[in-house]
């Protein structure tokens, strides 16, 4: 059917592919992805071809007695599904710890993923020869969602797993645009840019959910995490006691906002601070035809997302590194004296990651007509990642977790090629 989503046609070509070539799977589970596929090819939905399948699995005596059994494949694409569909389930949840079932946590109103999605678009032509066209998509949607939280104490044998927070909502507009701004007998401009701007904010916290996110951990300190959820504040804030700083800009060891005006510096004196989460994407990309010359240049941005410099903090306290010589140390980098828990958590090393990355360029030439039209000849070059530009002081601005600790930098590549067709 032609109206299915990417998404159900990925998992259609997922179960066929398993019918075919995984050995692993059991007689009953085969057979069942084969009433998923006949179900396809009688023409229902993709809902009504997978629902059964999918309830079937979630009965409590199935799981009770055969989770732990499940092919992993099965339970892949299980896991896959009951992100995207709220499956009806019985009131206590069980799951799978090394093999064996013991009772998950209850927590209210659980769901695994819903998600209302409201699209408008407005198509556009901007000129008459039709060499210019646009999309404006405007969206909200309303998430639940899953995240490692501590649990109340003594309630699993875990201190920790995935709970239901509470609800998340997105809210955002997109354009794109694509258009030959100059086309010639000899010389061609093709151009597309896309911008987005997202919003998303957190409206309600479960009973019992606990609002510090539980894998934002941090070096400097004892136990230190960093970002925190609240309600009418966006998903993985910074959590961080105000830095204070003198008339030229530095930091002032020690010196933090006592929001609360009681005179001393508590837990109670921390603030929500920015979040890691980008405000606005933006994706450029060109290509160049001049005769058989062809140039192509991809410019990606993200504007407000903020990220903790992890690195730099741990290495910006002279009593942590007093072991190291001076010329070691970084000089571009306020140095502290103590190590404290407050210095820690303090909003001088959340800094500002927004950035313009050049993806990549390419440069190539092609020769149309070869050995009497038998060949086709292209000679290229292409660099990757050859600059970014941004003020974030770490290694690498574009880091999904927020937190820079453990980053791996995008390397420069430079390579060479030859296309021939016959």
């Amino acid at each position: 059917m032609d109206n299915r989503t990417d998404f159900e046609n990925k998992i259609i070509d997922e179960i066929k592919e398993l019918i075919i070539s995984d050995s692993s799977l059991t007689y009953g589970e085969r057979k069942s992805f084969e009433k998923v596929i006949a179900r396809i090819n009688q023409g229902k939905s993709f809902e009504e071809s997978i629902g059964p399948w999918l309830q079937s699995i979630n009965k409590l005596e199935q799981i009770e007695s055969n989770e732990s059994k499940l092919s992993k494949s099965v339970k892949d694409i299980f896991d896959e599904l009951i992100l995207r569909y709220d499956i009806p389930s019985p009131k206590k949840h069980y799951i799978v710890y090394g093999g064996a079932i013991r009772t998950r946590v209850s927590t209210a109103n659980w769901f695994w993923m819903m998600l209302f999605l409201i699209i408008f678009t407005c198509t556009f032509c901007v000129s008459s020869n039709k060499r210019t066209n646009g999309v404006i998509s405007e969206y909200r949607s309303t998430l639940h969602p899953k995240r490692k939280s501590p649990y109340p104490a003594g309630s699993n044998i875990s201190n920790a797993g995935n709970m239901n927070l509470g609800d998340l909502e997105n809210t955002g507009i997109e354009f794109n645009i694509t258009a030959r701004p100059i086309v010639t007998n000899d010389f061609r401009w093709t151009s597309a840019f896309n911008v987005a701007w997202n919003k998303n904010k957190i409206t309600r916290l479960a009973d019992g959910a606990d609002t510090v996110v539980d894998d934002s951990g941090i070096s400097l300190g004892n136990g230190n995490k960093i970002q925190k959820h609240q309600v009418g504040q966006s998903a993985f804030s910074f959590y961080v006691y105000e830095q204070v700083y003198d008339e030229n800009g530095n930091p002032l060891e020690g010196v933090y906002v006592d929001q609360n005006g009681d005179g001393e510096i508590t837990v109670d004196d921390k603030i929500i601070y920015h979040s890691r989460d980008p405000k606005v994407t933006m994706n450029w990309n060109n290509t160049f035809n001049y005769k058989n010359w062809d140039f192509g240049i991809s410019l990606r941005a993200n504007l407000g997302n903020w990220v903790y410099n992890d690195t730099q903090a741990n290495s910006a306290v002279k009593e942590v590194n007093n072991s190291l010589p001076l010329s070691n140390l970084n000089t571009t980098s306020f140095l502290f004296n103590k190590t404290t828990n407050e210095l820690a958590c303090s909003s001088y090393f959340v800094q500002n990651a927004s950035f313009l990355r050049c993806d990549n360029i390419t440069v190539g030439y092609t020769w149309d007509n070869l050995l009497n039209n038998r060949l086709r000849l292209r000679l290229y070059g292409a660099c990757q990642n050859p600059f970014v530009i941004t003020k974030y002081k770490g290694l690498d601005p574009e880091i999904f977790s927020g937190i820079d600790n453990n980053v791996y930098p995008h390397p420069l590549t430079v390579s060479f090629g030859i296309v021939a067709s016959f």
